[in-house]
């Protein structure tokens, strides 16, 4: 599909890595559903990995799953717009995310620590909170900074049209 190259994020609160954050990749789509992927919380320097491998696999379980509320990602039919959303999720997304894991979790592919993961995240977010919490786009490949956004998007628009 190759979607996005993979890439890391890091968060910090008041310019210190923010450790044991969850943080949520949207996939934006012309059509139907966004797709989401959360690729763990934040290690002890704020940091989280975003495989592609893995983003690409999440999107293929939920099409799968639930075809009539989700659009194609490649090919000819791609409803995908060329933009993935990155940030930290708050309170309710959590709230929201565990309340889907507890009704999908027997026919969903969740990784094992998936719930585990998510409370702990929430326990974080509790004692940050009302707190501001900054993302950083950071290249897996060389280190270098892509972008710097709090809350905010990242366009690829040459991927929005390209053949799976």
């Amino acid at each position: 599909m190759n979607l996005l190259p993979d890439f890391e994020v890091r968060c910090s609160v008041d310019g210190t890595p923010a450790s044991g954050l969850p943080v949520l990749v949207q996939i934006k789509m012309r059509e139907k559903n966004d797709y989401h992927h959360l690729p763990g919380l934040t290690d002890a320097e704020g940091k989280v990995s975003v495989e592609s491998a893995a983003v690409e696999a999440d999107i293929e379980a939920a099409l799968n799953l639930f075809p009539s509320d989700y659009g194609a990602v490649g090919g000819a039919n791609s409803a995908f717009a060329g933009v993935l959303s990155v940030h930290a999720m708050n309170v309710s997304e959590v709230e929201a995310a565990l309340r889907a894991y507890d009704l999908f979790h027997a026919v969903s592919p969740y990784p094992k620590d998936h719930r585990a993961n998510l409370e702990a995240g929430y326990r974080q977010l509790l004692a940050l909170a009302p707190r501001r919490i900054d993302v950083e786009i950071l290249s897996v490949r060389d280190g270098t900074l892509a972008s710097k956004i709090t809350t905010g998007s990242l366009a690829f628009p040459a991927m929005a049209s390209a053949p799976a």
